[in-house]
């Protein structure tokens, strides 16, 4: 636990009566465990009789998937049957002459007993093969495929473009065949393989709806049981499933309620089953132990109370006239506790309390003692700080000289040190004007780096070279003075002066949004990664004795003005490789 959080805790404690305490180890150690531990009880065996519903509802859905599927398989290998058989294909491609041409082909085929045959399945309800052999007359098994193209079921076979499906459908007019049983059919259609004569054939089996509906609702009647194709509910174990009223939609609510579902492949499309069943009420688990578990409740907190109200008591009284003596403490009279004390914890916090009331003088003065010696230490690093920075920005008394000896190299015609010696007395008088302002303008900080790089590049002569670069909307605004200065100074000494071949540093300031950007670019040796670590963790601890390299003092300084005024809103970044040279990336927010 964090140091805050115990402080908060503890601050909320010490604020609370003993009685209220001892109130409340009696709720959170007593009261509130037994009734969660109640709960988890009550909550384990709902769960565990909720497990068994749930591997229940898993068997079933299997066995339903196993019937169905049996089903269904049964009606695949009839039409496979019909699909191969020689008779029957020869008989539909066949063009009958009349009637009684048609009626005797007929007769043999139905005493041959093939189609009767498949009726041992007691998933098929009815058998129904369309053609479109214009000789054969409707009726029995056979009929004219045309007479049937306008029926929903059909168009929806046509349009599947699959040569078998199984779609179940609501009719309310069956023409053809004549009226089954039910409005309700399921029926399994298959394109049967084109003969002789090229006459069209399919075979419809109509599935047993009710058979199957009738196994389904056998099942377990504590669960309900949904089996829906495209949201459409086919079977249902629960509810009213008369056979003349069409198929219901499963709606999406209705779906959230079931609490578990799979679905299975029938023929060539996907069916889904749903399956719930109502959560065991805990109170009627345990109503036939009532009397014993009102018993153990009773024991359970009765019990507890009696020992808190006694433990209560052995400190109660010594807390009280402890209490009394510390009020006495804060008015200023220290007064030692007479009482027997006793040996817990109790006795050693009066021991403790007669013993701080002998020492706490001393204690006292000694904390003050410290307190006044903390602060003078303050007070001279501060004080310190300031003389440190005042040396920096005092150099305006050597102006007047550097005047006198660039007066003298123009007498003596030596107007190349001329310049550069107006150039540095330049710098300084510069430096005398800013030193009761903590911000100069960009155009004013550049203006300063021009006259310090010429004093550079004289003394560097072609070693040196430099480009300024500075957006016009950029020179108006306010940065710290000497910001840029000091990573130039740097470049040049430490990046420039180090190359045998010289270098170039250049200087660009642009805006973006709200932010000033810097950046102080040069070619010189630049570091390696471990020196440029090193100057990473200066700047992050903000502390010089990590760092043995002069050149970390004025970057260090820089940032620390930086972070001074900006905050978090001041960025500094420096990149660098060795032999090729240090980049500087500075970000202000615009003032």
């Amino acid at each position: 636990m964090e140091g805050w959080e115990k402080n908060l805790l503890a601050l909320l404690l010490n604020n609370i009566k003993i009685k209220k305490k001892m109130f409340l180890i009696y709720l959170l150690a007593v009261v509130i465990p037994i009734v969660l531990t109640n709960l988890v009880i009550i909550h384990s065996i709902r769960e565990n009789e909720n497990i068994q519903k749930n591997k229940s509802m898993e068997i079933t859905i299997e066995r339903l998937k196993y019937h169905l599927n049996e089903s269904l398989n049964e009606i695949t290998e009839v039409s496979n049957y019909i699909s191969r058989d020689l008779n029957i294909n020869e008989f539909l491609q066949k063009k009958y002459k009349d009637n009684v041409d048609y009626y005797s082909d007929y007769i043999s085929l139905v005493q041959g007993n093939i189609i009767n045959n498949f009726y041992v399945s007691q998933a098929l309800e009815s058998i129904e093969i369309y053609t479109t052999n214009p000789t054969i007359i409707n009726g029995g098994v056979f009929w004219d495929l045309r007479a049937v193209e306008n029926t929903n079921w059909y168009k929806i076979y046509k349009e599947n473009n699959q040569n078998m499906i199984l779609y179940p459908y609501y009719e309310e007019n069956k023409q053809f065949p004549p009226k089954l049983e039910s409005n309700r059919t399921i029926s399994f259609i298959r394109e049967l393989p084109n003969g002789s004569n090229g006459y069209q054939s399919i075979v419809k089996i109509n599935i047993n709806y009710y058979r199957l509906l009738a196994n389904i609702k056998n099942e377990d009647i504590s669960n309900n049981i949904v089996i829906a194709y495209n949201d459409q509910v086919i079977f249902s174990n629960h509810g009213s499933e008369k056979k003349n009223t069409i198929f219901r939609k499963l709606e999406s609510n209705e779906k959230s309620r079931f609490n578990l579902s799979d679905s299975f492949l029938a023929i060539n499309d996907r069916w889904d089953i749903y399956i719930s069943n109502n959560q065991t009420n805990i109170f009627d688990l345990i109503e036939n132990k009532k009397t014993v578990l009102l018993v153990l409740i009773i024991f359970n907190f009765l019990f507890p109370t009696l020992v808190i109200l006694l433990i209560n008591k052995s400190f109660q009284d010594r807390i009280a006239l402890t209490e009394q003596h510390l009020l006495k403490v804060e008015k200023g009279i220290f007064e030692r506790i007479n009482i027997n004390q006793g040996k817990d914890e109790i006795g050693d916090l009066i021991r403790s309390y007669n013993f701080m009331v002998i020492k706490i003088d001393e204690l006292l003065g000694e904390v003050y003692k410290k307190e006044r010696e903390q602060q003078k230490i303050e007070l001279a690093k501060t004080k310190a700080e300031l003389n440190a920075l005042q040396s920096q920005v005092n150099p305006h008394f050597l102006y007047n000289t550097l005047d006198s000896i660039r007066m003298r190299n123009l007498l003596n015609g030596d107007r190349e040190s001329a310049t550069v010696i107006n150039e540095l007395a330049q710098l300084f008088r510069r430096m005398t004007k800013w030193s009761d302002s903590y911000f100069v303008t960009v155009e004013e900080e550049l203006a300063y780096v021009q006259r310090y790089l010429n004093i550079q590049k004289y003394r560097f002569v072609d070693r040196l070279n430099f480009s300024i670069y500075v957006e016009e909307e950029c020179k108006t605004y306010y940065i710290p003075k000497m910001l840029i200065l000091t990573f130039v100074e740097n470049a040049c000494i430490h990046g420039i002066e180090k190359k045998k071949n010289g270098g170039e540093i250049s200087i660009i300031v642009s805006t973006q949004k709200d932010a000033i950007y810097m950046e102080i670019l040069d070619s010189g040796v630049g570091m390696d990664a471990k020196r440029l670590m090193e100057i990473r963790e200066v700047l992050e601890k903000k502390d010089l004795t990590t760092s043995n390299w002069e050149e970390s003092t004025g970057i260090l300084n820089a940032y620390l003005r930086l972070k001074m005024h900006y905050q978090e809103e001041g960025e500094l970044e420096i990149e660098s490789q060795n032999y090729t040279g240090t980049e500087v990336y500075i970000k202000l927010p615009i003032i």
